[in-house]
């Protein structure tokens, strides 16, 4: 396989892009990633459509991101939106004109797609996963269920709960639960594994990092925590504010603010599944995307990933395009 390969993951809180070279030896080698704050969830949650002005910095950011891909030799793109875009009344009008006024090939998948790539990417990197695992991918707009059985997948859904979504905890308590009751029994996954994925997941694992606790465990796609040690955790988060979560584990406004909707949502699955341990994993819907078109032009081949030697580049809004900061 020559060339290189590029993942665009356009979410409810931010679009993100990551280039990947791959070798003959299955190594997927990350070159840059880039990550640009747009809160479109702002835009279709509560206007059910997307602005002009949203509009327009979304094809400013592609035509951002093309610059970059222009970069890289004979290089294959992965571009794709999900729960705030395909939720947009107008997402057919702003899709097209992304793909006319910058060429790059934008899709919107289903959320059980989104689940899917996950899935497929879990399932690749993390072999010693328990028998009973329960990802939960919970993203700004959705969260996608996917309970897997001895390596099989058993079910997926995708459920309209995101960390961007204004939705009371009391609402989340009541109504989620009702909603998984509906899918299938809990029964068989008590003393599972719930494998958490997804932008919160992400700050928990920063705050754990930065104040480490004797109870985690490393795994290959994360740490691995025992439930009561997260329900502390979530406890002590819960018992700061906004500013306080920010200066102790240098967090931006939005991942404090957002910690506290995931948090509820993790609640409720946990009450609901029984599960013995948390994995939090840093693997997302972009790195899942650079595994599939790997192995979509060898799949004989044992893909791995190594995202350790770059720096995300943090981007607030157009203006800071040209001075990016790392993180």
């Amino acid at each position: 396989m020559t060339g290189h390969i590029a993942a665009i993951d356009l979410g409810s809180n931010a679009i993100r892009m990551v280039v990947a070279k791959p070798d003959k030896n299955g190594l997927l080698k990350a070159l840059c990633r880039y990550r640009i704050f747009l809160n479109l969830g702002q835009d279709v949650f509560v206007r059910q459509s997307i602005s002009p002005d949203t509009e327009k910095s979304l094809v400013r950011i592609f035509l951002y991101f093309l610059s970059k891909l222009s970069e890289f030799s004979d290089i294959q793109i992965k571009a794709v939106a999900t729960s705030a875009f395909r939720d947009a009344s107008n997402h057919e009008d702003v899709l097209n004109k992304i793909r006319v006024q910058t060429g790059i090939p934008l899709e919107i998948i289903s959320g059980q797609m989104e689940a899917h790539f996950l899935y497929s990417a879990i399932h690749a990197l993390t072999p010693d996963l328990s028998n009973r695992v329960c990802m939960a991918d919970l993203g700004g707009g959705s969260l996608e269920i996917s309970l897997i059985q001895q390596s099989s997948l058993i079910h997926q859904q995708s459920l309209n709960y995101g960390t961007v979504r204004e939705i009371s905890r009391e609402r989340i308590e009541a109504d989620l639960h009702f909603e998984l009751q509906k899918l299938c029994s809990c029964h068989a996954w008590n003393d599972s594994t719930l494998l958490w994925t997804g932008g919160a997941s992400k700050t928990l694992l920063k705050i754990l990092g930065l104040s480490p606790t004797s109870f985690c465990r490393t795994s290959s796609s994360g740490i691995l925590i025992p439930v009561f040690q997260l329900e502390e955790k979530s406890a002590e988060i819960s018992q700061l504010s906004i500013p306080e979560r920010v200066s102790l584990w240098q967090l931006r406004e939005h991942q404090a603010i957002h910690l506290n909707q995931a948090l509820a949502i993790i609640h409720v699955l946990i009450r609901h599944y029984g599960p013995r341990d948390v994995l939090l994993t840093s693997l997302g819907l972009k790195e899942s995307l650079l595994l599939w078109m790997a192995h979509e032009k060898m799949p004989e081949v044992s893909w791995t990933l190594d995202m350790s030697l770059i720096k995300t580049m943090n981007m607030e809004h157009p203006s800071d395009w040209l001075t990016p900061q790392t993180s």
